[in-house]
This record gives C-alpha cells, sequence and structure tokens, in this order.
C-alpha cells in the first residue's frame, strides 16, 4: 500500500496512520512489541497540524509533529493510561508517563513510581524515596481525581438471533 502511495499523485497530501493496540507488553519489563511514550490523544492535535487546522482549545492531548520533524526534539510530555472494570469502573489503575518516570495510582489509593531514566524495566518501585518526591507530586498533581474521570460506556444490549424476524 505505501509503496502505491509513493508512486501515486497524491503521495505529498496523504497521512498515513496506523493505531493499533497489542495488547500487554508481551514482554513485560522489556517492553517490547508495544511503545509506551505517546498517546492517543495527541493523534488530533498531530493530525490538526499536520492538515494546516486548528484544534480546539480546551483538547488535552499536544501535537506530535515536533518529534516527526526531529526525533531529539527536547520534549516534555505525559502519556497517561487507565484500567478499569466496566461493572465495577472506579475499581482499576490510572497511569502517567513523561521522560522521567510512571507514576500509578490503584483504586484504593495504592501507588507506584518508576524512575524510568535509570530503571527503564520499572523494576524498583521508588514511591517512597524522598529523592523523586517533586517528580512524584507533579505527576500526582497530573492525575485526575476518580471524580474527574469518564465511566465506561455502558454495554450494547443486542438482540438474541432467534428474537428477529428472519425474511423469506
Amino acid at each position: 500500500m505505501l509503496d502505491a502511495l509513493e508512486k501515486s499523485p497524491y503521495k505529498n497530501n496523504t497521512i498515513v496512520v496506523l493505531l493499533t493496540d497489542n495488547g500487554f507488553h508481551l514482554g513485560e519489563k522489556h517492553h517490547w512489541q508495544k511503545a509506551s511514550f505517546v498517546s492517543l490523544q495527541d493523534m488530533y492535535p498531530t493530525l490538526a497540524e499536520l492538515c494546516g487546522l486548528e484544534p480546539p482549545a480546551y483538547l488535552d492531548g499536544c501535537s506530535l509533529v515536533p518529534l516527526l520533524k526531529n526525533p531529539d526534539a527536547e520534549w516534555e510530555s505525559t502519556a497517561i493510561t487507565g484500567l478499569t472494570h466496566k461493572g465495577e469502573p472506579v475499581n482499576g489503575y490510572i497511569s502517567i508517563r513523561n521522560e522521567m518516570g510512571r507514576y500509578i495510582r490503584y483504586e484504593q489509593s495504592q501507588e507506584e513510581f518508576y524512575y524510568c531514566t535509570k530503571d527503564p524495566h520499572e523494576w524498583i518501585n521508588q514511591i517512597g524515596n524522598p529523592k523523586y518526591a517533586a517528580v512524584i507530586k507533579k505527576l500526582r498533581a497530573s492525575v485526575p481525581a476518580l471524580s474527574q474521570m469518564s465511566l465506561p460506556m455502558p454495554p450494547v444490549k443486542r438482540e438474541r438471533r432467534s428474537n428477529l424476524v428472519r425474511r423469506q
């Protein structure tokens, strides 16, 4: 597909976006087969900038265009992820990741912090280490309160096939 695009008249005005979710890091602490540094909330502002559009000011994400132009550019960013159970949305965790580390808050106010610059595989929880108190405080303040978080969508109710009218 990319080869065909390269040969087409649309090659200079086409943006190709590949989005995927590989599930868990299959290598867990070695983090293979999944990226951990950008967030889907950054996709809209990125595409808007690439298309010459101005995204609404209320968006949480930021454009990744500076990184596309220069992967070594200075970048202060965060990626927020979360996992919850649809039946009990307050049970789960939310995680925020930036260039220095990853902070995780669980439903019972349990916390973890990994200083990824020195511990890229996240082996040592540094949540109680006063050396990282300022970083932890900054990341903790960036995580929305449970009351601010959106609830998962309710399950879709589908009719059973036996209840559908068959066409003759």
